[in-house]
């Protein structure tokens, strides 16, 4: 359940066309830790996730966006 719920919130930030598969899910937790930034995390996820519509990280105001990473390790941590 809980890499479902990594998955969905992956998705929900990248609006990839499908969710990320469960090995891709591992494979981005077996990367970050409590220390990656979001640019780390963006290209983290821009290396593995093989089914995208397109990604493209602008250099627009993203400060009233939800941070999928901190919901990430509050979801990890079991909190």
């Amino acid at each position: 359940m809980k890499n479902s719920k990594i998955a969905e919130l992956i998705q929900k930030k990248y609006e990839f066309l499908n969710k990320p598969t469960e090995s891709e899910v591992k494979k981005i937790l077996s990367k970050i830790n409590n220390s990656t930034s979001e640019e780390e995390f963006d290209q983290i996820v821009s290396d593995i996730i093989s089914d995208t519509t397109c990604y493209c990280n602008e250099s627009a105001d993203m400060s009233d966006t939800i941070n999928i990473l901190d919901q990430i390790k509050k979801v990890l941590d079991g909190k």
